[in-house]
């Protein structure tokens, strides 16, 4: 199912494409982003109470976005308990 005017909402509310030319194209124009990293792979993750589990490995584009801006900092954060927040449709 797809809604056709999400696209807009989220470009209204000033939300950009993810892409890397989008993402450099405004870092060059001095705005700040803030990027979500993750998606399904994490989603998927089984849920533990003992401890969370990161998936960065594989997340290295924002790393070569903020090198090829320029001296752009990447200020690190984490939700806990983020995996509590999806239930298993399974």
């Amino acid at each position: 199912m797809s809604c056709p005017f999400m696209r807009e909402l989220w470009l209204a509310l000033g939300l950009i494409d993810a892409g890397h030319a989008t993402c450099m194209k405004a870092l060059k124009q001095g705005y700040s982003l803030t990027l979500l990293l993750g998606g399904t792979k994490e989603q998927l993750i089984p849920y533990s109470p003992a401890h969370d589990t990161i998936v960065c490995k594989s997340r290295k584009g924002f790393i070569y976005l903020a090198r090829g801006a320029g001296k752009i900092p990447i200020v690190p954060c984490y939700c806990f308990g983020e995996q509590i927040a999806y239930g298993k449709q399974y």
